[in-house]
């Protein structure tokens, strides 16, 4: 995933440097890198003296940063080498764009927006003070909230489900990521389409939200089922959707601004209904999504996983993509009928023909940084949450972000299920359908 702040003036070489290194004593996240334990396991080992990707690249127009984005994509992590983040300026003197590209074992939209904000005011700040230390907070059972219980019975399941997968396993290394990385990659594209609003668009849309009483999350997502039913000659689509929920406040011991992954999911199954206006349709959404805005709905996925063998969940990727692969091991494996084989059949994702969902939305809301750092002046930011494979699967990814009075929206999408003609015209008529009255 990844995080764009654009600035206005210029961020100096000699600047850029000394913040990251401040941020990787406030961060150990950003020291980690991964390794493989006596019993197969990937875990992370903190290695301060190891190298960080970062770049300065002079910057030539306001979409260069998406080619630099692209290119993060189509080249693997060192997991066991290198902090899997990477850190890219590109800088002129009078607009500058701040890139983090981060894997989701490290983070979600919220740690890097803190961390951007965090270098910005590292620079402008200027001082020689070390950072308070944020340490990484656990996603675990252990650390849950105290209104989660699984029952015995489901326990018992799980349990065996360990039993089952640990009985006959695949051990996958870091060279088999990496084939399976490039042969993604060298099957399918992404593409992305961000727009940003202006200060007034954006205070129009949050007024007309506060009036039909639902969240902008809630009309964003209405507005581009109804862009996408209008816009479209696509049938048969699902009628799911993904929608992010963080959980740093419901999880025991809050990580506040610390990096990790904290987020949840609800998946609420909606169908834009062109027989009535649109803000009926988003306080349609508005409630399903309400109504399952609770820790036992939120937490439901993370929970059950929290019971599971870590390496069922690694294992999923190489079971939906490694038919892509020509090494016999990764093929193989994708044929194999165990147990990865009927969780991935369970969630019809055994065919990269199938679209398991319409969209999937995150948005990290509004955003209350500062304007002004040093002599820069913060001007936008656009997130994508996505950028990683099979986002074949799902037809759109949105994200959203708030910041400077301007908020940004950003679709991703794989060429093969999307045009860039159908994106602009969703796009188009999703801002459209966000103004009206």
């Amino acid at each position: 995933m990844a995080l764009v702040f654009r600035v206005k003036g210029n961020i100096a070489k000699t600047d850029f440097h000394k913040a990251i290194d401040s941020m990787r004593i406030k961060h150990p996240l950003l020291n980690s890198i991964q390794i493989i334990d006596e019993k197969g396991r990937k875990v992370f080992k903190q290695e301060k003296q190891s190298n960080i990707d970062l770049e300065i690249i002079p910057r030539d127009s306001d979409k260069q940063w998406m080619d630099v984005y692209h290119k993060h994509c189509n080249t693997p992590f060192e997991f066991d080498k290198k902090p899997c983040i990477r850190f890219s300026l590109i800088q002129s003197d009078e607009v500058c764009e701040l890139l983090i590209f981060s894997h989701h074992i490290i983070c979600d939209g919220l740690s890097l927006a803190y961390l951007g904000r965090d270098i910005l005011e590292s620079i402008g700040n200027q001082s020689d003070k070390e950072p308070e230390v944020l340490d990484t907070i656990p996603v675990a059972k252990t650390n849950f909230s105290e209104e989660l219980k699984l029952n015995g019975f489901m326990k018992n399941i799980l349990k065996k489900m360990n039993m089952k997968f640990l009985a006959d396993r695949e051990y996958f290394d870091f060279d088999n990521y990496k084939e399976l990385h490039e042969a993604y990659w060298n099957n399918f594209s992404h593409k992305m389409l961000p727009a940003v609003l202006s200060e007034a668009e954006t205070s129009e849309i949050i007024a007309s939200c506060k009036k039909n009483e639902v969240s902008v999350n809630s009309a964003i997502a209405a507005a581009i089922a109804g862009a996408r039913k209008s816009s479209l000659n696509i049938s048969k689509l699902p009628s799911r959707q993904a929608v992010a929920v963080s959980i740093r406040n419901n999880i025991q011991n809050n990580p506040m601004q610390g990096m990790g992954f904290y987020a949840g999911s609800i998946d609420p199954s909606f169908t834009y209904n062109q027989n009535t206006d649109f803000w009926n349709n988003a306080a349609k959404f508005h409630k399903k999504v309400k109504s399952r805005m609770k820790v036992k709905h939120i937490f439901k996925n993370l929970q059950n996983w929290s019971y599971l063998d870590p390496r069922i969940m690694e294992s999923l990727n190489f079971k939906i993509l490694g038919s892509l692969c020509r090494n016999s091991k990764l093929n193989y494996y994708s044929r194999k009928k165990d147990l990865v084989a009927s969780l991935v059949r369970r969630e019809k994702m055994n065919s990269l023909d199938n679209i398991i969902m319409s969209t999937a939305i995150t948005n990290i809301g509004k955003l209350n940084f500062k304007g002004q750092y040093g002599d820069s002046k913060l001007d936008s930011i656009v997130m994508n949450p996505g950028g990683a494979f099979p986002l074949v699967q799902v037809q759109l990814v949105i994200a959203v972000a708030t910041v400077s009075g301007k908020m940004s929206i950003l679709f991703e999408y794989e060429k093969s299920r999307l045009s860039d003609e159908q994106a602009q015209r969703v796009m188009d008529k999703t801002i459209k359908i966000l103004k009206s009255k």
